[in-house]
């Protein structure tokens, strides 16, 4: 039985015409102007029950759906083959999601990257006092974050009569509120440079995010009043949007040579 051209191409268009494992281009043009296609749509569950990871109560229809196909290069399609065990059914769904998520992510923020990019409105000094700012926010950050961990699983501890972590707090507040000012003055779109997939992937993850409708982890870590409920009820989102405000500062520091001076990490 023969894949329908329908899951064919969407499997072509979810996975942007991409491998998805070395993500190399699988099509293209030839020197004499021809169409030139050289992706595989792979089967996950083989097409058949002799063929890699076959043993399947599929039957034959399911077996060449979109949903059983995953679109490979011809030598990452060899590698899955050969190998059944190193690349079992649930692993090669992962990779499937995984690549379609990345795509639909970059396309997206592409598209707002080029609906709000100005180059003519851009406050390049505001932007470098906002990383800067924001280089010492994530310095603190770090440590309180892991206080903030530690104090609420000791429950012998009354948080508001102990003056060094109250101390803490109050330093949080007071650089939180300099970098909401500092964000509001650079402009928040104007801090996407280009699409960032693990932010994307985060928001899809956690729908509190998506509900809230931040462009970036900036305006996300900055919205908390209450650090303690901040990281009981939102750690471990909190924690990996840390670590992507930094690819966001990578390529603003990429892009502007001032940032670049103020971003160097250490």
């Amino acid at each position: 039985m023969t894949i329908p051209a329908a899951d064919v191409k969407q499997l072509w268009g979810r996975a942007a015409s991409t491998c998805s494992m070395c993500r190399h281009k699988l099509e293209g043009v030839s020197l004499e102007g021809k169409a030139v296609v050289v992706g595989e749509a792979a089967h996950i569950v083989a097409g058949n029950k002799k063929g890699p990871r076959g043993c399947s109560i599929l039957v034959d229809a399911e077996r060449n759906s979109y949903f059983n196909l995953i679109l490979l290069c011809p030598t990452c399609h060899t590698t899955i083959d050969k190998d059944p065990i190193g690349y079992p059914i649930e692993r090669l769904y992962i990779l499937k999601s995984q690549h379609e998520m990345r795509v639909r992510g970059e396309m997206d923020w592409a598209l707002v990257s080029v609906i709000d990019s100005n180059e003519e409105n851009v406050d390049v000094a505001a932007i470098v006092a906002f990383v800067s700012g924001w280089k010492e926010f994530t310095n603190f950050y770090l440590e309180f974050y892991i206080r903030v961990q530690s104090e609420l699983k000791d429950d012998s501890i009354f948080l508001h009569e102990n003056d060094v972590f109250m101390g803490h707090v109050r330093k949080w507040h007071v650089l939180r509120d300099e970098l909401k000012e500092l964000l509001f003055n650079a402009v928040e779109k104007n801090l996407i440079v280009r699409a960032i997939p693990d932010w994307n992937r985060l928001k899809l993850e956690f729908k509190y995010i998506q509900e809230g409708g931040y462009d970036t982890p900036f305006s996300y870590m900055l919205d908390f009043v209450n650090p303690m409920a901040m990281v009981n009820l939102h750690g471990d989102p909190l924690w990996s949007a840390m670590h992507i405000s930094f690819e966001y500062c990578d390529f603003l520091s990429y892009k502007h040579p001032d940032v670049k001076s103020v971003w160097k990490r250490t």
